[in-house]
């Protein structure tokens, strides 16, 4: 009996302790943010928390305008487009890898990265589709139809 109390105790005192996800974010610090990657605070950038808005925004990884249609509505179907910044497909991905990145004679930075979209169970394969987006100098120029 006593090894029951005890564990259930256990158990209380553990979870009493926790927070969600939304609240952790929530209660993160300035200086917590600004130690992230950029791709860090592009992934989480719809978190309910001013400080990466403000980081976001600080970096020049989007302006006001992008900031307010990329995070705060659905207009873009939750998927990067054509002229978004390179912010957004981090957004908006749950997988993504560079295919390759090569320096244009014009002085243009060009990036393939290949990125999933959809839902998937352990694998990638087993739902969504992958893409192929194309970034010049920061910003989308194309997004192919989904990969076979």
């Amino acid at each position: 009996m006593k090894i029951i109390i005890f564990a259930l105790f256990s158990v209380v005192v553990m979870f009493s302790g926790c927070m969600t996800q939304a609240e952790r974010f929530a209660r993160m610090t300035p200086d917590e943010i600004h130690h992230w990657s950029d791709e860090e605070l592009c992934t989480n950038g719809y978190r309910e928390n001013p400080s990466i808005k403000s980081e976001l925004l600080n970096r020049k990884l989007v302006t006001e305008q992008e900031f307010e249609f990329v995070f705060l509505s659905n207009d873009h179907n939750n998927f990067p487009a054509k002229g978004m910044r390179k912010c957004a497909m981090w957004t908006f991905s749950n997988l993504r890898q560079l295919v390759s990145r090569t320096a244009l004679p014009n002085g243009i930075t060009r990036e393939v990265w290949k990125v999933h979209r959809g839902e998937y169970m352990i694998f990638p394969s087993t739902g969504g589709s992958f893409y192929l987006v194309t970034i010049e100098n920061d910003r989308i120029t194309n997004v192919s139809a989904p990969l076979e």
